[in-house]
């Protein structure tokens, strides 16, 4: 079975764990490590610039990072990866470089004539997505955002993503969400598990997409009878 790469939208009341750790393979993006509702298998871990910087080149200290990080993400979260994150638990930690992508990806998505374009860098997860289909891959895909909702995060405060739909990121979500949807729709990765609402009973949400019968099954015999509202 092909990895899961695991986003970080945040499941306060659908248990997710058994769910996420019957992938025995999977790729976690920056800070998102497991604790408590996210499953618990260290496979990979993909980071951003500033966390290859500051945590795995060389670890800075406490005032270092708050001083960096404290604005925008949540002191305990961010207390909890510093006091946890350790690269030897991770079979690979590797710097998920955005930085001159974007050609690559738009060329990649040209000759397969999808529609849209990366307008900005794209973010840590969505460099996972198009360098498992650039090695041949299908992954599946969880806790990235299929619609225009404004984004939460396990790690990141809400104020960020309010800057987001304001139109004040380096990333476009608009783009990334458009291309996401594609990817999915034309069966180039799996992102069925995106549609999972965060409720019970389990429930996959109405998001034009058609899920796929393979997780279908899966959710089906980890939590029972599922909704789907795709089909109603």
């Amino acid at each position: 079975m092909a990895k899961i790469i695991i986003g970080n939208k945040p499941y306060k009341k659908l248990q997710v764990n058994k769910l996420l750790d019957s992938f025995k393979g999977n790729i976690r993006c920056n800070m998102g490590i497991p604790k408590e509702n996210s499953g618990s298998i260290k496979d990979e871990l993909a980071v951003c610039s500033h966390i290859f910087d500051y945590f795995i080149k060389q670890k800075s200290d406490w005032d270092t990072v708050v001083k960096i990080y404290g604005e925008e993400y949540k002191e305990e979260y961010l207390k909890y990866f510093y006091d946890n994150f350790s690269v030897k638990d991770y079979k690979s930690v590797w710097y998920a470089d955005a930085s001159n992508v974007c050609g690559k990806y738009n060329d990649f998505l040209e000759r397969k004539k999808c529609p849209y374009r990366f307008s900005k860098q794209p973010r840590t997860g969505f460099v996972c997505v198009l360098e498992n289909i650039l090695s041949g891959s299908c992954p599946f895909v969880f806790g990235f955002s299929l619609t225009k909702e404004t984004r939460k995060s396990y790690y990141v405060n809400d104020s960020v993503f309010k800057k987001e739909d304001n139109g004040k990121s380096c990333h476009d979500k608009e783009s990334e969400v458009n291309i996401l949807r594609w990817l999915h729709e034309n069966n180039y990765i799996d992102a069925t598990l995106c549609m999972l609402k965060d409720t019970n009973p389990t429930t996959i949400g109405s998001t034009g997409l058609k899920p796929s019968l393979k997780i279908i099954n899966l959710l089906n015999h980890v939590y029972g009878n599922i909704i789907n509202e795709e089909t109603n």
